[in-house]
């Protein structure tokens, strides 16, 4: 759904469920603005919940379900198009300020995880 109160700005919100195993339900709130000549930029914020997510078993190269799990974070997003046949995108994703955070619903036995640096920086160049 999209709400646009003047012409260079919109809110969204987007509602989604899945159709696979995992059953992952998720939604999404933000704003893109276009205020600024050849740019366009946008923030949202966003969840995801998974009643069970693929876990990769190193040992046999395979993968096995797992624990049911919650994803929250925040998204910036700037695209720059200097003329019409040329696009540049950005996009970061900081999940709550530090990265895509995870939290795991079920309890946890014998289980250790590794720290992992969760920053991403997207780009791309469209022509």
């Amino acid at each position: 759904m999209v709400f646009e109160p003047c012409a260079k700005t919109e809110y969204f919100l987007n509602v989604g469920v899945g159709f696979h195993s995992n059953d992952a339900r998720g939604a999404e709130i933000g704003l893109r603005a276009a205020i600024i000549p050849h740019w366009q930029l946008a923030a949202s914020l966003w969840i995801l919940h998974l009643d069970s997510e693929l876990l990769f078993v190193s040992e046999g190269g395979t993968t096995e379900p797992s624990r049911e799990s919650r994803r929250t974070g925040v998204e910036l997003s700037a695209y720059y198009t200097p003329v019409a046949s040329l696009g540049v995108a950005v996009n970061h994703p900081l999940g709550w300020f530090s990265g895509a955070r995870s939290r795991y619903l079920a309890p946890v036995a014998d289980i250790h995880f590794h720290r992992v640096e969760p920053r991403t920086l997207r780009a791309s160049l469209t022509l």
